[in-house]
């Protein structure tokens, strides 16, 4: 009987064990309860902005939650202990005294945290929060791997009355490591950029090339399907997904498709299928005569960077909030909105199995936000695989001295 005991109590410590490793996010790389993060190699880098940092300090909002984008200058992570450890692996610039994140019933996706940005009027930069991360798998403090193509999702919502005024960076496309700065390879979403524009730093680097696939005559692209999708500032949570993939050096020949949609208040209305806004196949990412480090022949995405910068004259002003990044490499298909089922050819698909099968139901997200804001809970439930073999251990010996 009480050998029957110890091994039920053993499967449930190892199921329990299993499912604090499916649901609960493992800082710096996988920092979300979504399927696949942390457990499809495909998958470089989560946040769903739900888990703290070293500092601890409190965020904005009613709450409930706790979650932070990061909370320190990356100079200042880097000098006590490294971005890893202090800040998630964020290389942050923070530049205001605004809290950077903000957790209440109505504010992240489906409620909970997201990471907030304020673009201020009169202030060089305007003033915002901006970060940029390393990609999986990492190889030292605030470095990882780098690719030649990446896909990325993310939720963006602005506050009502936010006011656009263009030239203003959004997402910026640069080489390792984090806290590195600067642009590199272009804006993936930048200028006009609740528009998704794009500007290629090889094409936007030639003052004689304007793209024949878009129809502004630039070298910034624009939305092309005859669709287009502008971020509204009214309170309601976009989805993004983009699909980057990088030129033969000084051939144009790469890759930028821009999938959008509104997903309402609550950033719980995706449609199933996003809808594509921007599709080219003759970008210049990179290439001679270039400017910047897009000459590097060899040049591959080493960070994502959340590029959040107006200038002094003419930037945005206005709240910006994010929720729910993850980027994947190409090969892992298409992204979708989290809590979908993954899509023929996501790579996704291959996780699913047994406890893995509820990760992005209501019941998994609630789980997976308990574990990943309660690290005593979660390594608990980790080591209880550990705990139930030394329970058998003790009790087979215990038996074999009888």
């Amino acid at each position: 009987m009480r050998l029957r005991f110890l091994l039920a109590a053993l499967v449930v410590c190892v199921l329990l064990g299993a499912t604090a490793s499916v649901y609960a996010g493992s800082p710096p790389y996988f920092m979300s309860s979504e399927t696949g993060c942390g457990t499809n190699a495909q998958v470089i880098l989560c946040d769903d902005f739900e888990q703290g940092d070293a500092l601890n300090l409190p965020p904005a909002g009613p709450g409930p939650g706790s979650g932070r984008w990061a909370s320190e200058n990356a100079d200042v992570a880097n000098s006590h202990g490294g971005l890893n450890v202090r800040t998630k692996g964020w290389g942050m610039r923070i530049r205001d005294g605004y809290p950077h994140s903000e957790c209440g019933p109505s504010v992240g996706v489906g409620g909970g945290c997201a990471a907030r940005s304020i673009l201020q009027d009169g202030i060089d930069g305007r003033n915002s929060a901006l970060a940029d991360h390393a990609l999986a798998p990492g190889v030292s403090d605030g470095a990882g791997a780098s690719y030649d193509g990446i896909r990325a999702r993310f939720y963006v919502k602005l506050a009502p009355g936010f006011q656009s005024f263009g030239h203003t960076k959004f997402i910026t496309l640069n080489r390792c490591c984090a806290n590195g700065g600067g642009i590199d390879f272009g804006g993936a979403i930048t200028n006009n950029w609740r528009d998704l524009q794009a500007s290629p730093q090889w094409d936007c680097g030639d003052d004689n090339y304007h793209n024949p696939q878009g129809s502004n005559g630039q070298c910034y692209i624009d939305q092309n399907q005859g669709n287009d999708y502008t971020i509204p500032a009214n309170g309601t949570w976009s989805i993004i997904e983009v699909e980057i993939q990088f030129n033969t050096y000084s051939v144009r020949n790469g890759i930028w498709r821009v999938w959008a949609d509104n997903c309402g208040t609550t950033g719980l209305t995706c449609p199933a299928n996003l809808t594509l806004r921007s599709q080219y196949t003759n970008v210049g990412w990179r290439g001679s005569g270039g400017g910047s480090n897009a000459t590097t022949p060899n040049g591959q995405i080493g960070v994502w960077f959340f590029d959040i910068w107006g200038p002094l004259n003419g930037g945005d002003v206005g709240t910006v909030y994010l929720d729910n990044l993850k980027v994947t490499t190409i090969a892992h298909g298409t992204i979708g909105p989290v809590g979908a089922a993954p899509g023929a050819g996501n790579t996704d698909r291959q996780t699913l199995a047994g406890v893995t099968a509820v990760v992005g139901s209501q019941a998994g997200r609630v789980l997976g936000t308990v574990l990943t804001s309660r690290p005593a809970i979660r390594n608990a439930l980790l080591i209880a695989p550990i705990f139930g073999l030394i329970l058998i251990a003790i009790y087979v010996k215990a038996r074999s001295r009888r």
